[in-house]
């Protein structure tokens, strides 16, 4: 047997294995997300309060839109052609509860003696609310308190808004340069609303003229009756 070719193969053998390889180090783990649950982007201060400001001002909106739903429920039993106009809540006959003044109104319907006209009839309501939260009709203005109006006209003269204080209630009406108001206070031992008090301002330029009237001037006119209108002294 030759040794000799043994010695020649063992370096031969050495070089092809070499050193031995290191192993990879292990992968970093990688987070995954899922496309749908991305963090919300975070608001400011401003922002939040806007945010806020907008999502009560929504809620009111809804509301005040489901309380409109019920008065026309309860006043359409009765006066099925009107729908509700305007509103304000608030306790008009001292009994704690939060009772509805309504301005209610037609579509528009034709105008008695005109071919072509139309307009729309107005009414003033009160609504009152018993021990268990339910609406009544308590009382109805049809007599001119609250202006009709001519439709596709425009007017600048009429009812505005109507406004609730201590036993008392407030339509305001204007025409240009002129502001009306008409006062009503809850009569306990009569159980009745009477004309309380009435206003005209007249406005020129950077001054104004205030005229008021009392039951002096007036006498005693119930809700129901009174015709005087919000442009008419």
């Amino acid at each position: 047997m030759n040794p000799r070719p043994l010695l020649v193969a063992l370096p031969l053998l050495a070089a092809c294995t070499g050193p031995a390889e290191k192993a990879a180090p292990p992968a970093a783990p990688v987070a995954v997300v899922a496309p749908d649950t991305v963090a919300p982007p975070v608001l400011s201060a401003v922002e939040l309060a806007r945010q806020r400001v907008h999502e009560k001002q929504e809620a009111e909106v809804r509301a005040r839109q489901d309380t409109t739903n019920q008065l026309n429920a309860v006043i359409q039993v009765r006066y099925p052609q009107f729908r509700v106009l305007d509103f304000v809540s608030g306790d008009i006959n001292a009994d704690g509860r939060r009772d509805i003044v309504v301005v209610v109104e037609t579509r528009c319907i034709p105008l008695p003696g005109f071919d072509t006209t139309t307009y729309r009839r107005r009414m003033a309501l009160l609504l009152l609310r018993d021990g268990a939260a339910r609406l009544r009709i308590g009382a109805v203005n049809e007599h001119g308190l609250v202006n009709n109006v001519r439709c596709y006209h425009d007017t600048y003269e009429g009812y505005e808004y109507v406004n609730i204080q201590a036993r008392t209630f407030t339509f305001h009406g204007s025409q240009p340069h002129t502001g009306y108001e008409a006062v009503f206070r809850y009569d306990k031992k009569r159980r009745d609303w009477f004309l309380y008090r009435r206003i005209r301002t007249d406005y020129v330029i950077d001054a104004y003229h205030e005229q008021r009237e009392t039951p002096r001037n007036f006498g005693r006119v119930r809700f129901a009756d009174y015709d005087g209108g919000l442009m008419e002294f």
